[in-house]
């Protein structure tokens, strides 16, 4: 049997055939060898009977663990990239998500029900629009020191979000990454060095609008009031009390 995908827990393989059917096995039963053929064998553990063929290539993959029919925790190692494709299943129920592997672009591209996101130490990169249009997204809690880059458009149109926190660790955020989250009244950013940021990170928001603040390290207001791409809201800028 040949099958075009796989996803992986910490006890089982699902397996994707070609015609859409799905096979599962204990991750203890099955070991994948690369047969240089165009695909990888799957192989009985024991015996090292080939049972199938996987087709390559296999671009490195999150995999995502049910805890209830809203909760999805998203588990994956250094090279691991969520997909788009991979939370699209789950995307119109899906309400809390435990973040431990980057996204793609547009992972939780308007998940309308998402409403609270925890990111761990371990994601580096948050992709562009990975959680645009998420309209009722109110608590992200970035965990940790891991966090460098958050991408274009990564949190545009969160219009539930009221305020985030932004590591030490990150030093680039993408143009317009909060554009219209117009609830957005508090960002702690807490590098000391200003993150290199791109234009209207924070346009048609509540910053923009006067009625938010950006609080930074007390040492590194004026050189936030002057970088590129914070200067625009020099007047939203205050130290973190």
């Amino acid at each position: 049997m040949i099958f075009i995908s796989y996803t992986k827990t910490d006890t089982y393989y699902e397996f994707i055939g070609e015609n859409g059917q799905k096979l599962i096995y204990p991750v203890s039963s099955i070991i994948l060898t690369d047969d240089e053929s165009g695909f990888i064998a799957l192989k009985n553990t024991a015996s090292r009977q080939t049972i199938g063929l996987l087709a390559k290539p296999i671009p490195p993959k999150a995999f995502l663990t049910l805890n209830d029919s809203s909760v999805v925790t998203i588990e994956g190692d250094s090279t691991a990239v969520l997909t788009q494709a991979e939370v699209s299943a789950y995307s119109a129920s899906l309400v809390s998500v435990v973040l431990n592997a980057n996204t793609s672009d547009m992972a939780f591209y308007g998940c309308g029900s998402l409403t609270s996101v925890t990111i761990t130490s371990s994601v580096d990169t948050i992709g562009n629009n990975a959680f645009g249009i998420c309209s009722n997204l109110r608590n992200v809690n970035i965990e940790g020191n891991g966090l460098k880059t958050i991408g274009i458009k990564a949190f545009t149109g969160c219009g539930a979000l009221t305020s985030i926190v932004l590591p030490s660790s990150v030093t680039t955020i993408g143009d317009n990454a909060f554009r219209n989250s117009t609830n957005l009244t508090s960002v702690i950013v807490n590098a000391t060095t200003p993150p290199t940021a791109g234009t209207a990170i924070f346009k048609n928001g509540a910053i923009q609008r006067g009625n938010g603040y950006i609080y930074v390290p007390a040492a590194s207001v004026d050189a936030y009031k002057a970088a590129d791409g914070w200067s625009t809201y020099a007047s939203r800028i205050t130290a973190i009390v």
